[in-house]
């Protein structure tokens, strides 16, 4: 999907959270916020496809946008050993849902 969807090379992290925010917007994905957060790139995504899932259905969004924000971060410059994956509780469906661009371990 990165490769689908690849970001412009961007100056800082404004930029970053600005071009990602007009590639959702295009294909209607919701939107993000990207900041620093001491060790790690925190990017915190709202608004984002609902899809129905129970326990015997996990949903297949939270992997994809895991592999995506490290894809781009990556290609931004970012470490090729550092990753995204989504921190914090489980949240109520539809809720933001933050996750942690770094070293994980």
């Amino acid at each position: 999907m990165a490769r689908w969807l690849p970001l412009r090379r961007c100056e800082s992290l404004e930029e970053v959270e600005d071009d990602i925010n007009a590639l959702l917007e295009g294909i209607d994905w919701g939107w993000v916020r990207v900041a620093e957060n001491g060790r790690f790139i925190e990017i915190i995504h709202g608004c984002y496809p609902v899809i129905p899932q129970d326990d015997e259905r996990r949903s297949w969004l939270v992997p994809i946008l895991e592999g995506l924000y490290t894809e781009w971060l990556v290609e931004q410059g970012g470490d090729p050993a550092f990753s995204a994956r989504m921190v914090g509780p489980r949240r109520v469906i539809g809720a933001p849902v933050t996750f942690h661009y770094g070293r994980h371990g």
